[in-house]
């Protein structure tokens, strides 16, 4: 058997089957023919800015944690 090549216009709801494809093993490919890309969404701004900098500077633990336990006596004001 021959493979069968059909081209659709305007596809339908339901693709009919030949009958001696019926109920046999088959591959069905949907391609479309058309450059009709799918409407995506565009992808909107993120509700931060994103800062462009020259350096990054990350302090060593010890700096980061002498930082964190520094303590500071609301009496000596």
């Amino acid at each position: 058997m021959q493979p069968l090549r059909k081209i659709i216009d305007d596809a339908p709801n339901v693709i009919p089957v030949p009958e001696e494809l019926r109920h046999r093993r088959v591959e069905l490919i949907l391609w479309p023919l058309d450059d009709a890309s799918p409407k995506t969404k565009t992808r909107a701004r993120p509700a931060f800015n994103i800062a462009d900098v020259e350096r990054i500077e990350i302090p060593s633990r010890e700096e980061r944690n002498a930082r964190r336990y520094t303590f500071i006596d609301p009496l000596q004001r």
